[in-house]
């Protein structure tokens, strides 16, 4: 398959996202806008998915809800939004994941 080596990686890299970082950790939930939240987890996860894309696939654009949301898509680009569902999240239900897209 075309592309094998970055799907294996979004896979493996959002399952160590989640035991690396978001797994049994507390957190601090913020106002990000009227309606919606950031959590101190949001942005360690993006920090970490985003380095470890740099680690794996230098020169890669990476547009992220936290802190690259401006960040035009070209070339190869990865978006990442790391707890979609902070609401959820922040709440304790289980109605969350981490996703990302090549």
């Amino acid at each position: 398959m075309k592309y094998q080596r970055e799907y294996d990686f979004l896979v493996k890299v959002t399952k160590d996202a989640y035991n690396a970082v978001i797994k049994g950790v507390d957190f601090v939930a913020n106002d990000k806008s009227e309606k919606d939240l950031v959590t101190t987890l949001d942005v360690a996860t993006e920090k970490y998915i985003i380095d470890r894309i740099n680690e794996e696939f230098p020169g890669d654009h990476i547009v992220s809800e936290e802190g690259n949301a401006k960040e035009q898509l070209m070339g190869r680009s990865w978006v990442i939004d790391p707890i979609d569902g902070t609401n959820n999240f922040a709440n304790r239900l289980s109605i969350w994941v981490v996703q990302m897209a090549f």
